[in-house]
């Protein structure tokens, strides 16, 4: 199998864009890796606050959208990428994806582990070691999230990529208004979603800018 880094690749850095615009040039960018055209690596940041609805979810049994409302949040439907609702606050979660040739790996394991040491090593080099990818997803710190890695089937193509969190989100918000089912923080060490949640200053003990 050829290595996928032994092709061309395009990187773009789409900068702090809204929810909405990121996933409608998603088709675009994901159609021409599918043709064979280069794989590509993409940044990001939410550059406004919303909540995000998984595409196969009943939004209405995992958010009071009249509370989103009332609250002035938007509220999105991804189109891709699993179920639950996350809250994104404006320019607090820096995105990184890489569309990659459906051929190139048999699985999406495969994939994960063969880019896992590319994010490991970009934590460490941000003065973020200490955290490690734990569980199904989670990237943690002492048993907090730091951020999540995904890898998906999306558009003829695969992509391994996540997030990571800048700064705390307005949790206190996300909880008044999302509905959280018991089972989400069964394999978690702390069960509060506010305490779960950390930011790289909690980690190296300053900011990370995007």
């Amino acid at each position: 199998m050829p290595n996928p880094l032994q092709t061309r690749w395009r990187f773009i850095d789409a900068g702090r864009v809204e929810a909405p615009v990121s996933f409608g040039r998603m088709p675009t960018l994901a159609g021409g890796v599918a043709m064979g055209g280069p794989q590509i690596l993409m940044t990001a940041a939410w550059a406004r606050a919303h909540f995000q609805i998984g595409w196969f979810d009943d939004v209405d049994n995992v958010l009071d959208l009249d509370a989103a409302r009332q609250e002035g949040i938007d509220v999105f439907r991804r189109p891709v990428w699993g179920g639950g609702a996350a809250f994104y606050d404006t320019e607090a979660t820096a995105l990184f994806s890489w569309f990659i040739h459906m051929s190139r790996f048999e699985s999406l394991d495969e994939a994960l582990k063969y880019f896992r040491p590319a994010m490991e090593r970009v934590l460490d080099d941000l003065g973020l070691g200490e955290a490690r990818i734990e569980g199904s997803s989670d990237i943690r710190f002492e048993g907090r999230k730091l951020g999540t890695v995904i890898t998906q089937s999306v558009m003829g193509t695969k992509v391994v990529g996540g997030f990571l969190n800048l700064k705390r989100p307005d949790l206190e918000l996300y909880r008044k208004v999302a509905r959280v089912p018991e089972e989400k923080f069964a394999d978690k060490v702390i069960k509060d979603m506010v305490e779960y949640i950390c930011t790289p200053a909690d980690v190296r003990g300053r900011d990370l800018p995007y």
